[in-house]
């Protein structure tokens, strides 16, 4: 399932059958699956994403100027062009915080056969963590790199507090 909501009432899709970003995906995947350990569950859920970011990539580059059946916009209840219901700011938000959380989780496991990359990964870690914090922070109700921290504090199996599981509401809860 897609971070975002490009679902809308009507029989019309908002991803075009051509165009689906599926090449410029997979070939990102496959860097992936080389440089980083993941598991195969990991790697298809970081697939479908990636295929629909390089979709609206398509999209937004490539605009045919043909007139288009409108849609529903969800928050403001007016028919508009799907681009217009696509690059809306709630969007923008789902996607920068799915890029986060994937730069976040890759930074974590960067494969033992490249030492340079390790290197690289461990000093991301310094200054992603703060930025992550910081997002998370101005967009509370997404709290997609929670699980992931948790996730890592368990895999060190260590018991000690992560300072910024604070961050991420009154209780605590994503």
């Amino acid at each position: 399932m897609a971070l975002w909501s490009i679902g809308a009432p009507g029989p019309y899709s908002l991803v075009p059958a051509s165009g689906n970003g599926a090449g410029h995906a997979n070939g990102i995947i496959s860097t992936f699956q080389q440089r980083f350990a993941l598991r195969n569950e990991t790697v298809e859920q970081l697939r479908q994403p990636l295929k629909d970011l390089f979709t609206f990539r398509h999209i937004a580059l490539h605009a045919h100027g043909r007139p288009e059946i409108t849609i529903e916009h969800p928050r403001l209840g007016v028919g508009m062009s799907r681009k217009h219901v696509i690059f809306r700011a709630e969007n923008a938000v789902a996607a920068t915080s799915f890029a986060l959380m994937a730069i976040a989780f890759l930074s974590t496991r960067p494969h033992h056969r490249y030492p340079a990359l390790r290197e690289h990964c461990g000093y991301a870690r310094e200054w992603l963590d703060p930025l992550i914090t910081d997002w998370e922070r101005d967009h509370p109700t997404l709290g997609l790199t929670r699980p992931l921290k948790e996730r890592e504090r368990q895999r060190k199996g260590s018991t000690e507090k992560i300072a910024a599981l604070g961050t991420y509401g009154e209780s605590g809860e994503a």
